[in-house]
């Protein structure tokens, strides 16, 4: 047995052949030694954290982005619900000849509620009017 084959795992009936960058031994299963690209399979470590970078960075753009788009949004929800109230209180003044009475925040003047859409509620999750 030659020097350093004790290491490499051989025997003494395997011989090596060395092609396209594999050593191989006939009779074996062969022994990988820099393995070419054609021949890798997986994802090193390294790419995975380039990738989970890569996806980190984009989050980190697209984050106030998305924030300001989630106020944006919020702010046109209480602007229409406004609205409706608007056109709900018009229509009560138009029919009655009178505004209907004050009340607390959130609560609904008695006579407005067959004015407003079916479901419409004064408390919503964000706001109240």
């Amino acid at each position: 047995m030659a020097a350093g084959d004790h290491a490499l795992g051989r025997s003494d009936n395997r011989t090596p052949s060395i092609g396209e960058g594999v050593v191989t031994f006939s009779g074996g299963t062969g022994l990988m030694i820099g393995r070419t690209r054609k021949d890798r399979r997986g994802v090193t470590l390294i790419e995975l954290l380039v990738v989970v970078l890569i996806v980190s960075i984009l989050a980190a753009i697209a984050q106030p982005q998305l924030t300001s788009v989630i106020v944006k949004a919020r702010a046109a929800d209480a602007i229409s619900d406004m609205q409706v109230v608007r056109v709900a209180l018009y229509n009560y003044q138009s029919d009655q000849q009178a505004w209907p009475p004050d009340v607390n925040r959130g609560i609904v003047p008695p006579g407005l509620d067959a004015y407003l859409p079916a479901g419409f509620d004064f408390e919503k999750e964000d706001y109240t009017l």
